[in-house]
């Protein structure tokens, strides 16, 4: 439900959408982001124009919505917006037939579904996209939970490790795995050993209560997408970061929001606000923060001449 009510502050704060499009998953995972993203649209004044919705499991179905879609935007006027609240599978078919279209009229923006390998996985099997990487996904919003580019220096380890390893870059699936095993570790530590004796029952109470020891940033868990602590309803309380793709991978979208965590160092709030630099969402303040992409990676600093000006 965050990050489709962060969706929807984005396109209208951000890409000054005033009006959008939904498509949906009728599951648990795209009507939770349907409902979270239509109460936001109508709290930010972003209008919904059109709403599709298929069973992921219907195939008829999700070609009849898929359909209906690209007829409306065929006869579309102007640039509009659509959120796709759906799987990676159906996310991909949505993306092709658009981009079939031969229009940039419409600016996608996707769920986190859109920032995974099943995703691209998919796209990829297409001559179009062998032949030109993102030839479906340049120009594609999608909230993407690890964008190491922007990441911490424990994700840059983390990458070059696993680079080193498996031969290819991480995906978002596995940054996320392996944040769950060091979170699972953590709560593992203050466990007494086998030879206490502590049955199966107590020795899981005790991890339950280690786990909620991390409720604040100064008690959390550093992972690779981040400093990992839960809030009361035992949610992870994460920044969630924007890529745009560019030939073939997301990378940092130029504006991004991150959790403000004290709102008593913010000399002037309601004009932040107002201005846009401040969101809510959810009951969380979000501050609007400016990206530099440059793509530099420096690996080594070799043969540095001290002596010559």
């Amino acid at each position: 439900s965050d990050q489709a009510a962060f969706a929807a502050n984005y396109i209208r704060k951000i890409l000054n959408y005033e009006e959008a499009n939904l498509i949906l998953d009728e599951d648990v995972y795209g009507m939770t982001l349907a409902n979270a993203f239509t109460q936001s649209a109508k709290k930010v004044g972003l209008t919904i124009k059109n709403r599709w919705s298929f069973k992921h499991d219907d195939k008829i179905g999700v070609e009849h919505s898929i359909n209906n879609l690209v007829s409306t935007f065929n006869a579309w006027e102007g640039p509009t917006v659509l959120f796709a609240a759906t799987h990676s599978k159906e996310g991909a078919n949505i993306v092709t037939a658009l981009r079939q279209l031969g229009s940039n009229n419409v600016q996608i923006f996707g769920s986190d579904a859109f920032a995974s390998s099943g995703f691209t996985d998919q796209l990829r099997t297409l001559p179009q996209e062998r032949t030109r990487a993102g030839y479906y996904t340049d120009g594609l919003y999608t909230i993407s939970p690890f964008l190491v580019d922007i990441a911490s220096e424990r994700a840059q380890e983390f990458k070059y490790d696993f680079v080193a390893k498996y031969h290819a870059e991480p995906t978002v699936t596995a940054a996320m795995y392996y944040d769950a095993a060091m979170v699972v570790l953590d709560a593992l530590q203050d466990i007494p050993a086998p030879k206490m004796t502590l049955s199966l029952a107590e020795q899981r109470t005790q991890i339950r209560d280690n786990l909620w020891r991390l409720s604040s940033l100064d008690k959390s868990v550093e992972g690779v997408t981040g400093s990992i602590y839960f809030d009361e309803h035992n949610d992870a309380v994460k920044s969630i970061p924007i890529g745009v793709y560019k030939n073939g991978k997301p990378i940092p979208a130029l504006y991004q929001y991150q959790p403000l965590s004290d709102l008593k160092s913010i000399d002037n709030l309601l004009q932040e606000v107002l201005d846009n630099q401040i969101v809510t969402m959810n009951g969380k303040f979000m501050r609007r923060a400016q990206v530099v992409y440059a793509g530099l990676d420096f690996n080594e600093i070799s043969d540095l001449d001290t002596q010559t000006a």
